[in-house]
């Protein structure tokens, strides 16, 4: 069976050069997460002076990647090696507590003999902190580079 980094995740019906072998059902993964008392209250600084929630948008992103890294792992545990028709609700309850949820439809799947598409996944496993701020980093593996939100500049 694939590691979790290997599920092929996709927004679309299908996964391109591959052929649906088994469909096993509808699938989800979800965070929930908070901005502690020193984020709200920055948070709170930049709504007053406008422009880029930068607080709330990290916390997003950090609960977008554990929502499909529970997705991924649901995935693993029915057998499925991706998922396909990926989509995210973003919730906010109680107050300052966001609820990301992902879900699709998880399938097995078989490359095409004369396929060629390359499938690329992104590792978010794995862990790189900015040597200035101390923050996670994120991969884009499309620039094979990381990017520290925080300090907005790349490693």
């Amino acid at each position: 069976m694939s590691e979790v980094h290997d599920i092929i995740v996709v927004t679309t019906p299908t996964v391109p050069g591959f052929k649906i072998k088994a469909i096993l059902g509808i699938i989800y993964g979800e965070s929930c997460r908070t901005r502690g008392m020193l984020g709200r209250f920055i948070s709170g600084i930049e709504a007053i002076t406008g422009g880029r929630g930068s607080a709330y948008l990290e916390e997003i992103r950090k609960a977008r990647e554990e929502a499909i890294e529970d997705l991924k792992n649901r995935a693993k545990a029915m057998g499925a090696n991706a998922v396909i028709g990926v989509d995210f609700e973003t919730n906010e309850i109680l107050e300052g507590f966001i609820v990301v949820s992902a879900y699709g439809t998880a399938v097995i799947v078989e490359k095409e003999p004369e396929s060629d598409v390359e499938v690329r996944t992104a590792r978010t496993t794995q862990t790189l902190l900015c040597p200035d701020c101390g923050n996670p980093a994120t991969y884009y593996p499309q620039y094979e580079r990381w990017y520290c939100h925080h300090c907005s500049k790349w490693l």
